[in-house]
């Protein structure tokens, strides 16, 4: 029985075999693992030989092949590129040229320019041009409206922006709860949100949101934090019969905006295990105004906070509920 002729052929300094001598420059390339977009090259006495995917060659035994990095020429701006690959997309080529991904990327056309949003996926061609615009973002303060051409901003930023006192406190309107943005805070500005702010709660007038809360004021004491929070600790406070001790302090972190904006969370000190002699669930240590306090992760029913009706006392009467579970 006749044995089958093989062809021995080397790419890349690699040995391999075929079955026939009729290939292409593709059917080579996806034999080696060679990348569509590489120029594969075969040796000739004279020089190399470029053999595009679709050329059909006839290989012979022994012949050297190699391949080389096809590099893409192309210019974003005004300025070249040298790519590997021709699969590209909009976000890809704005990190290539370092450009804002809320920029326009423009595709150069005889007939007018195309639009390449970040996740459309391109096949990249030798010598074809870019441009990028700013896109500008139309926000509104205080029902003012403002352009910005930067996404990435901070709550003292915006204030600097309309003209806002870095002392006022700074609110994103959402569709629930507006959010507090702090002066550090970074966020990413989008087209058409508003913002609005107000000046800080007076925590110094707090004698009656004190006595409301069944709070005397010799009880309390507010502590400034930095971005604009208060901690407020209030002593003697009578957790229900069982809990040991049953006499602590109770710490709340006030947020900047308070009472418009809501707390979350309390901490106890010292701290307090439950009527079944076991450490109360869902607390944890933390270190606070140089003590140790015993954090209790216990929040708010969503939408349960009302900005210009919940107040310190209602928020008391969610701890005292907690307390009231016994665990």
């Amino acid at each position: 029985m006749q044995s089958e002729h093989r062809i021995h052929i080397l790419v890349n300094d690699k040995a391999f075999e075929l079955n026939h001598a009729e290939q292409t420059g593709e059917s080579l390339k996806r034999l080696a693992g060679i990348s569509l977009h590489d120029v594969l090259l075969l040796k000739r006495p004279g020089g190399q030989e470029v053999i595009g995917n679709e050329m059909k060659i006839l290989v012979h035994g022994g012949e050297e092949f190699r391949s080389e990095a096809h590099r893409i020429q192309i210019f974003i701006n005004g300025n070249k590129f040298e790519i590997e690959q021709a699969d590209q997309t909009g976000a890809s080529l704005k990190r290539l040229a370092a450009i804002p991904l809320h920029d326009v990327l423009l595709l150069e056309r005889a007939g007018g320019d195309e639009t390449i949003d970040d996740d459309k996926k391109i096949v990249v061609k030798n010598g074809e041009r870019f441009r990028s615009e700013r896109r500008l973002i139309h926000i509104f303060i205080n029902k003012k409206e403002f352009e910005i051409d930067d996404p990435d901003q901070t709550g003292a930023s915006l204030k600097n922006l309309a003209g806002i006192s870095l002392n006022d406190v700074l609110f994103l309107q959402r569709p629930g709860e507006d959010e507090v943005i702090a002066n550090g805070t970074k966020i990413v500005v989008k087209n058409g949100e508003h913002f609005h702010s107000q000046p800080p709660a007076n925590y110094g007038l707090g004698v009656a949101i004190l006595e409301r809360a069944g709070l005397s004021p010799d009880r309390a004491q507010l502590h400034a934090e930095q971005g604009g929070w208060t901690f407020l600790v209030i002593s003697d406070f009578e957790l229900p019969a069982g809990f040991e001790p049953n006499h602590v302090e109770i710490l709340v972190k006030l947020p900047p905006g308070f009472p418009d904006a809501a707390p979350d969370m309390f901490w106890i000190y010292p701290a307090v295990k439950a009527p079944n002699g076991s450490l109360p669930r869902s607390t944890t240590g933390e270190r606070l105004l140089g003590k140790n306090w015993q954090r209790f992760s216990w929040h708010l029913a969503a939408g349960s906070w009302k900005p210009g009706v919940s107040d310190l006392r209602d928020f008391l009467r969610c701890i005292r509920s907690r307390f009231l579970r016994l665990d």
